[in-house]
């Protein structure tokens, strides 16, 4: 499934409300809760049907919440299941100017969907409109391969090594490993947090 299918796809709230207490999902929280100060605004790039958005207002009711997606039917899973509490679902902005200055910007399983030219524009966009971008994304850790393509999850996609072209983009990063890694591929569950130079 790429972006293109993704718009067309038709999600259902139970496959993914299944996933609720997923611990990757509450990393993704922590990560963005501990990043995000005290009535900050944060973006979920790619938020589906509002799950973390959820999780994120729970924990954090301050946090100015904005969650983006492609598709319509997962849009409108998003406003029902969060805009009752203040969350704003929009469609993916068309420039990167559209989208508003915030603290946080995350995503989860998104970019892995997206082809590298696309992929390097919306870092470059992040990092322009963020101070810290939090990646919930397969990776090559720490490699420095343009990339590969990435066949060990059920629903397929490409792999990147964002937190090489992270630090390449100037920013100071970190990463967390998700899951056993047992050496026998480069590519890992991660969390990359890119965070501006102090």
């Amino acid at each position: 499934m790429n972006h293109l299918a993704w718009q067309e796809w038709n999600p259902r709230l139970p496959d993914y409300w299944r996933s609720l207490t997923h611990p990757y999902r509450h990393r993704i929280v922590e990560h963005v809760s501990k990043n995000t100060p005290l009535d900050g605004t944060v973006i979920e790039f790619g938020c589906s049907v509002g799950i973390n958005l959820f999780l994120l207002k729970l924990k954090r009711p301050d946090i100015k919440l904005i969650g983006y997606d492609l598709n319509a039917q997962a849009r409108n899973l998003a406003m029902l299941l969060v805009e009752p509490w203040g969350v704003e679902i929009h469609d993916v902005p068309k420039k990167s100017d559209e989208i508003p200055l915030v603290d946080v910007i995350y995503t989860t399983f998104t970019l892995a969907y997206i082809e590298y030219p696309q992929i390097l524009e919306y870092l470059k966009a992040f990092i322009i409109r963020s101070k810290t971008i939090i990646l919930g994304e397969p990776t090559l850790a720490l490699e420095k391969n343009a990339k590969l393509e990435f066949t060990g999850l059920p629903c397929r996609g490409w792999v990147y090594p964002y937190p090489y072209l992270l630090k390449e983009m100037g920013r100071d990063v970190e990463v967390e490993l998700i899951g056993p890694q047992d050496g026998t591929s480069a590519t890992v569950n991660a969390i990359t947090v890119a965070k501006e130079p102090a």
